[in-house]
């Protein structure tokens, strides 16, 4: 078992890897527009300092999240043969933005739903998006006695639809929260929901660690504090560059070459289908990116993340936990998940079937999992 937070070495680059990106729609790259840039990034002096500055080192590691979530957002249906949701292409969220306190314009989506109860708030992975929640209002609002809920997915700073970050060390997680909390404070939201896959767990579990009180629930998907060298040699072989296609059936056989071994269910539509999640097609028709490849930029720091992030599971312990995990995941252990429901006191677990890293949240057991957890927080 190793530290995901403290990398040994650099990852290698991959000539097959492409990283992540978003949806079926021309799009002129961007860059952030203010030049005064506020280091919310650790100082010498903080007491978090090893812990934001490992967790930072941990983007590196988790550019292999593009492999997590779903894909067909307002489409007919969800991939891998889940539960099938017919939206007739209608938009039933709002886009909305917030300022970051150094003056970025990120995005949220915002779905409507009762604001008697708890809202959810979604996190994303490193190189993902608001899109990756797109279906679960709709599967979860099938379920018996299930209410809809305001869900907000955001778009993390560098990714979707939020600006490009023109200081690049700002994207950590410690940053991240910041973002976060600032815009819980504008909606006037003094407790949330927070479903977090990959590094969207490690912001929920930072969250938790610094406003607890803020948390009243929290879905961890396939991440805990310690991660299999497995899964992070495996990464190592396929963190690489940012590939460029010339159609969509390019970029989901390429995923299904690179990947299929994660979703070993998946047939080529839901590749394709997940590809157009996953890349964007630009001003110039090809299909690439959709964040900043600075995200991922390496940091040259030390600092005992795991240790920290075990502490912040402990800070969870009167928290309605749900952890899931993939059953073929290489990174996220069951020993590590088990140690972790050990500390949680209202801790759950539910294990995705033929699903590596991370599932996509709609697969028939995660729902399930889902809608208990809600119904025990209400």
């Amino acid at each position: 078992m190793v530290n995901p937070l403290v990398p040994g070495q650099r990852f290698k680059t991959h000539g097959l890897v492409p990283p992540i990106i978003a949806e079926t729609q021309f799009r002129v790259w961007k860059t952030g527009r203010l030049n005064r840039i506020t280091d919310l990034a650790a100082k010498g002096s903080d007491p978090d300092v090893g812990l934001i500055r490992s967790i930072d080192r941990f983007g590196l590691w988790f550019v292999w999240h593009w492999l997590s979530v779903q894909v067909k957002g307002l489409d007919s249906k969800p991939i891998g043969g889940g539960v099938s949701i017919d939206m007739v292409g209608e938009k039933n969220f709002e886009d909305r933005y917030w300022e970051s306190e150094d003056g970025l314009k990120l995005h949220y989506r915002d779905y409507p739903g009762d604001h008697g109860k708890l809202p959810i708030v979604c996190i994303p992975g490193l190189t993902r998006n608001a899109r990756d929640f797109a279906n679960l209002p709709a599967l979860l609002q099938q379920k018996p006695g299930h209410r809809p809920r305001r869900t907000i997915m955001v778009d993390l700073r560098g990714r979707g639809e939020s600006e490009y970050a023109k200081d690049s060390s700002t994207y950590n997680a410690k940053t991240y929260m910041a973002d976060i909390i600032r815009l819980l404070d504008e909606q006037d939201i003094n407790s949330a929901v927070f479903f977090g896959t990959s590094l969207g767990g490690i912001v929920t579990m930072l969250l938790a660690r610094k406003h607890g009180d803020r948390v009243g629930g929290a879905l961890l998907n396939d991440i805990g504090p310690e991660l299999d060298s497995a899964g992070l040699q495996r990464i190592g072989d396929y963190v690489g560059q940012g590939r460029s296609f010339e159609t969509w059936a390019h970029a989901g056989r390429d995923l299904a070459a690179t990947s299929g071994d994660i979703f070993p269910d998946f047939d080529l539509q839901d590749w394709i289908d997940f590809a157009k999640k996953v890349y964007r097609m630009n001003s110039s028709g090809r299909i690439k990116l959709d964040y900043d490849m600075k995200i991922s930029e390496p940091f040259n720091s030390q600092g005992d993340g795991s240790k920290a992030l075990w502490d912040a599971v402990e800070t969870m312990k009167s928290i309605p936990t749900l952890i899931v995990r993939g059953e073929l995941s290489d990174l996220f252990s069951e020993g590590t998940a088990s140690r972790m429901l050990g500390i949680l006191n209202q801790g759950e677990m539910a294990t995705v079937p033929r699903t590596g890293h991370a599932p996509t949240l709609e697969e028939p057991a995660a729902l399930d999992a889902i809608a208990a957890m809600l119904q025990r927080i209400d």
